[in-house]
């Protein structure tokens, strides 16, 4: 089998819009995007991305949507990899409280992540994630 082509760069004109109605295809909520904001393609179609929300007090990356876990890993260490360029040792993403326990192996397998807790709102699990796992 050979695996389907995906080009994955940092967002330019048109691919932010493109990003954002893929979300809303998909019925996900999504918040503002900044830089850097990456996305996925094939063929010229996006199919996936992962953007930082800007903040006053942390590196906050949301929103993600991959259509595969590989198109997600993918798109996780690309951002990683501009943060990494700007020096940046870690950030934190948070998951709907509610779809915790269907990541909740995932999580806990990675050495890169320590779980922050539940916000005050019942809404989300919080968590921060190393730059490529280091500490």
């Amino acid at each position: 089998m050979k695996p389907k082509e995906t080009e994955y760069k940092i967002a330019e004109d048109g691919d932010h819009e493109a990003f954002g109605r893929l979300l809303d295809e998909v019925n996900t909520e999504w918040v503002e995007m900044s830089f850097p904001t990456i996305v996925a393609l094939r063929e010229g179609e996006v199919i996936g991305g992962i953007s930082r929300h800007p903040t006053d007090d942390r590196i906050l990356v949301e929103p993600i949507f991959a259509p595969n876990i590989y198109v997600y890993i993918r798109l996780i260490e690309a951002m990683e990899n501009v943060l990494a360029a700007a020096g940046v040792k870690w950030f934190d993403f948070r998951v709907d409280a509610t779809r915790y326990e269907k990541y909740t192996g995932l999580l806990k397998k990675s050495n890169a992540v320590v779980d922050l807790g539940v916000d005050d709102e019942g809404k989300f699990r919080w968590f921060r994630r190393t730059i490529h796992g280091r500490q």
